[in-house]
């Protein structure tokens, strides 16, 4: 009962904490920033009390998945990317359903990849239905506050009623006798119920979710057997079916490999002879096909892996030569895959979907080679922490190399080489291009320099008044750098440009020799 009371205690200070950081957020499209981090700090101290309450010291090793989602919630702080913002808060919500098995019991670095997808159903499950058992079932409300306690509750609640008349006549009266007293009882009493109800549904929403998280992972037990997906006799794959199924797709995989041998690396001039069309439509048609094949091969060997009877060694090492064969394969399609993206971007530039579409074709190679470590060494339960791992990694790598100053300082490259800039689309991106973007401008035409400082002059042209919940490092950095640019610069400046590069034009026109002509 006391740790009952212990998790309803600490589920509404984290709801009252929520409604407080993410209100603004969710109702008045105020972004995320350091609120994320200051409530995962907290669902972290909560955990942290339950476990010293609730598990043996032998568990308390369990409290490491605390470490990625808080990382993942500095990231928001960090970088202000959309793109990685979502990628964030989606593994944010994958680590915490992940982390609720871990603390009731399930060993994560030796469970299988449905053990991990089966976590998701546990969280959901806390989310609707422990609640439910919670604050329905386990506990005795009559019994939360004794008998001396709800005395005097009682009687402060009879003297409260009796107070309301009397200090409503002297309120009333004091306002009639105050204009400035009226108008402060009126801003006090004044009541949103639109904004009220948000609150109230933010609050309680909270308690009641977390309540059934804190709940279901503290109060419960699940171990690695009760946690596995089994397999029933009826679906085990024999060793011929499963060489039969490999071979044929690795004979598909093979003559694609052969057919499009000749131009993987064979340059623009044979794909044009060869199909009637540019190379960078070449690599555009073909790219985004080869990522979900690469995306796809994985699934499927880990798949026939499962439900493969592994009885036979000899047919074990077989399957495994031709699993080994398929991921050869692989690799030469995802080579290929990444040479049609690099120069589908010397054509046209980068953009957000072709750098996380390339990174996410690193990432599946990472996946390969875990999965020819360890699944092909028949150390299946490894592979899934290890390509979890892998992904925690790429993202943090992603928020390393800052994608959007990426895009931009590549893209402002090619228009050094007199390729054009899409300045429109580099003035859709977050706040983490700004500086890269105001460091670049002279390269830029003055009509474009004119349409950033356009941009920057509406967008960061006030004064700096976020609110601290909204707190991103790349935001005070890109108001820091456009504050200086919009300080040294003047719209008049880009008419100075255009005239001096008019000149430069005209002058180097007329230095050029001319060349005689001769009548016949």
């Amino acid at each position: 009962m006391n740790n009952i009371r212990l998790v309803v205690l600490l589920a509404s200070v984290l709801g009252l904490l929520s409604d407080y950081l993410f209100h603004d957020t969710l109702f008045k499209s105020v972004p995320w920033g350091l609120n994320l981090f200051v409530w995962l700090m907290s669902v972290s101290v909560a955990s942290l009390i339950l476990t010293c309450r609730t598990k043996p010291t032998s568990q308390w090793k369990s409290m490491w998945f605390l470490v990625p989602p808080l990382f993942l919630a500095a990231g928001c702080a960090w970088r202000d990317s959309g793109v990685l913002r979502i990628l964030d808060l989606m593994l944010i919500a994958f680590t915490l359903s992940v982390g609720a098995t871990s603390t009731m019991g399930c060993r994560l670095p030796h469970a299988g990849v449905t053990q991990y997808l089966l976590s998701i159903a546990v969280a959901l499950q806390f989310l609707f239905s422990r609640p439910i058992q919670l604050f329905f079932e386990d506990i005795e409300w009559k019994g939360i506050i004794d008998e001396n306690m709800r005395a005097q509750v009682s009687a402060v609640l009879r003297g409260v009623a009796i107070a309301l008349p009397v200090l409503a006549v002297f309120g009333v009266l004091f306002a009639s006798a105050d204009a400035a007293f009226a108008a402060l009882l009126g801003k006090t009493f004044q009541l949103d119920f639109g904004q009220t109800a948000t609150h109230l549904l933010l609050v309680f929403g909270s308690v009641w979710a977390a309540g059934g998280y804190l709940h279901g992972m503290f109060n419960f037990s699940l171990t690695n057997a009760e946690f596995d997906l089994p397999r029933e006799e009826s679906l085990k794959l024999g060793l011929v079916e499963a060489g039969v199924v490999l071979g044929l797709i690795d004979l598909l995989f093979l003559s694609f490999v052969l057919v499009q041998a000749q131009y993987f690396f064979g340059g623009a001039n044979l794909v044009e002879v060869t199909n009637g069309m540019t190379y960078a439509e070449y690599a555009r048609r073909g790219f985004f096909e080869l990522v979900t094949v690469a995306s796809l091969v994985i699934p499927v060997l880990l798949l026939l892996d499962w439900l493969v009877d592994k009885a036979s060694a000899a047919g074990v090492i077989i399957i495994r030569a031709l699993s080994g064969v398929q991921i050869g394969l692989l690799f030469v399609i995802m080579l290929s895959a990444v040479q049609r993206m690099r120069l589908y971007q010397l054509e046209y530039g980068m953009t957000e979907l072709r750098l996380y579409t390339t990174a996410f074709m690193a990432w599946l190679a990472v996946v390969c080679v875990i999965f020819l470590a360890t699944v092909m060494r028949g150390e299946r339960k490894a592979f899934a922490f290890a390509s979890v791992l892998s992904g925690l990694l790429v993202i943090g790598g992603l928020h390393a190399i800052n994608p959007d100053a990426m895009i931009v300082s590549t893209n402002i490259d090619r228009a050094r080489a007199g390729k054009t800039f899409d300045v429109d689309y580099a003035l859709k991106l977050s706040n983490d291009a700004i500086p890269a973007l105001i460091a670049g401008l002279p390269d830029l035409k003055p009509e474009e320099q004119r349409a950033v400082y356009t941009k920057l002059r509406s967008s960061f042209g006030r004064a700096w008044k976020a609110d601290w919940r909204a707190w991103n490092w790349s935001g005070s950095r890109a108001f820091s750098s456009a504050s200086d640019y919009l300080n040294r610069t003047s719209s008049s400046t880009f008419d100075k440009i255009s005239l001096l590069r008019t000149t430069q034009n005209a002058d180097a026109s007329e230095s050029k020799p001319k060349t005689a002509t001769q009548t016949f």
